[in-house]
């Protein structure tokens, strides 16, 4: 990553995913009948607001970016991002649905973060993003795991 004002801007859109991923699975839990399921999206939402506090602390040690700074490749990570994230419940899906949609969003974090990792040229950064991608890839484990447990009821 070439600049630290790139870096900058995307570390802003992954803090917001994370907060946009610990609303989705704070309302899931609200709409959520079975009370495992519930746990489960609680536990979920904890796990991306620690995300979030961690990534807003990297970023408060970068300068801030404009988006002249960034590069094409930047700018694909962040449309990658992007892609998805008007995602919103109306209050009418099941739990199943609301699986199908973390499942995705899970991926495509763990996607994200791992060309961040491969993108940084900071250490300390590449370590965070390498454990964050882990961590969404996990996610994603335990999401598919819960949607068979599901289709199996």
């Amino acid at each position: 990553m070439n600049t630290p004002a790139a870096l900058a801007s995307l570390i802003e859109r992954a803090v917001l995913e994370e907060k946009l991923s610990v609303a989705l699975y704070r309302r899931a839990a609200e709409l959520a009948e079975d009370e495992s399921a519930r746990r489960f999206l609680v536990a979920l939402a904890d796990e991306e607001c620690l995300h979030a506090t961690e990534l807003g602390e990297a970023l408060s040690r970068l300068p801030a970016a404009t988006r002249d700074d960034l590069e094409d490749e930047h700018l694909a990570l962040l449309d990658a991002w992007a892609h998805g994230s008007e995602e919103a419940l109306s209050g009418r899906e099941t739990i199943r649905d609301i699986l199908l949609l973390a499942l995705k969003r899970e991926n495509r974090a763990r996607a994200v973060y791992e060309r961040l990792a491969r993108l940084t040229d900071e250490p300390e950064l590449e370590a965070l993003f390498t454990r964050f991608a882990e961590c969404e890839g996990a996610h994603y484990q335990r999401v598919r795991e819960q949607f068979r447990e599901e289709l199996a009821d």
